[in-house]
């Protein structure tokens, strides 16, 4: 099956071969062979180049490729099952596009490619693939794909990236945490694929993407970057947000990177039972509403928490004290306190807390004043 996905590809990129303009002086080379490998030399500018391991000889070293200074068409590195580097291809000027495919054991890239235009970059299949160096010149392309690469952790090679002509799509690499890089693209007007991402965790270059897209496709990756209203007030770092779910509050937690939020947020009739999504927060410019929260056991995750306009918290019937409200030094509304059932201590809020409105803390049946 994989010699067969072999010939079908060389078939496809044959036909690229034969429409790529080059002139009498440039030829394109093809590497099936580690001997192959290591006979070539004096070759410094070439066309296209294939590193594709056919029979027992499988390519395993590409340091001899150090002398090619300029490849004025694609590279194809594909279906190299015993190669797990690039190492041998730094500092080549690429005019074309790179294909990185199907190689099994491929565990780095760490290549500097010194061009700042790409024409396609495709990462694709490569199952022991954790880092990608090397593309942090690149500041324009057409499409990206990045594809079942299910070690790759980030993509943060990209980060010089200003524009994308074409689409990107991110599908399938199940350990993908991060593409933060993306929130510097200034154009992108094509098709946005992020999809089966079930570890992607960042919100601010996903939803920057998405706002510059013609057409969005983003299904099955984490609860917070499946959800493009949740993704909008990551990136806006504000607005209106209501919390029901614990994975709700636990991905935001993981994927809000400010430490102010602009606007209110509600905890209301949830099946939460902490807070600790909320712990990268000092500041709320805006309400705190905790309320007709069964089984919210403790507030704890607000112990980062500094300044906050409005704070009420009621009608939460296992909570038994406010534990993390001990760094709360200003609001500049009112605290409500109000009729939490089980709750016996209130000791956590600061008697020296600057409040610009009332302290109210009334109807707690347990709670000795």
């Amino acid at each position: 099956m994989k010699k067969l996905t072999y010939i079908l590809a060389i078939f496809f990129y044959s036909n690229i071969f034969a429409s790529y303009p080059h002139d009498d002086a440039t030829i394109n080379i093809t590497l099936n062979t580690q001997k192959e490998v290591n006979a070539l030399s004096g070759c410094k500018i070439i066309g296209n180049l294939i590193i594709a391991s056919e029979g027992v000889d499988q390519i395993t070293d590409l340091s001899v490729l150090r002398l090619i200074s300029r490849i004025k068409g694609n590279i194809y590195i594909i279906n190299n099952n015993k190669l797990e580097t690039l190492k041998g291809l730094e500092n080549i000027e690429v005019s074309g596009s790179i294909y990185i495919e199907g190689n099994e054991i491929l565990s780095s890239i760490s290549s500097t490619i010194t061009t700042n235009r790409l024409q396609n970059i495709t990462i694709r299949n490569n199952n022991l693939l954790n880092k990608i160096q090397g593309f942090q010149n690149i500041k324009s392309i057409n499409n990206l794909t990045i594809e079942n690469n299910k070690a790759l952790v980030d993509l943060n090679t990209f980060s010089s990236l200003k524009e994308i002509t074409g689409n990107v799509t991110i599908i399938g690499n199940n350990s993908l945490e991060s593409i933060n890089p993306f929130v510097n693209i200034l154009f992108f007007n094509g098709k946005l694929s992020v999809k089966n991402n079930k570890n992607l965790n960042d919100a601010d270059s996903l939803y920057k993407l998405y706002s510059l897209s013609s057409q969005s496709d983003i299904e099955n990756n984490s609860l917070f970057t499946s959800n493009l209203d949740l993704m909008k007030l990551a990136y806006d770092g504000g607005g209106k947000i209501r919390f029901y779910y614990q994975e709700e509050i636990d991905a935001f937690g993981k994927s809000y990177s400010k430490s102010s939020f602009k606007g209110d947020i509600t905890i209301d009739r949830s099946n939460i039972k902490n807070l600790d999504g909320l712990r990268v927060l000092k500041e709320i410019n805006g309400k705190l509403i905790i309320k007709r929260n069964d089984k919210l056991e403790s507030v704890n995750g607000l112990s980062n928490l500094e300044s906050i306009n409005h704070l009420i918290i009621s009608f939460n019937k296992n909570l038994n004290n406010l534990k993390g409200l001990e760094s709360l030094n200003t609001v500049k509304n009112d605290i409500v306190i109000y009729r939490n059932v089980d709750l016996t201590d209130t000791s956590s809020i600061s008697k020296n807390i600057s409040l610009g409105g009332k302290l109210v803390i009334k109807s707690n049946p347990r709670l000795i004043h």
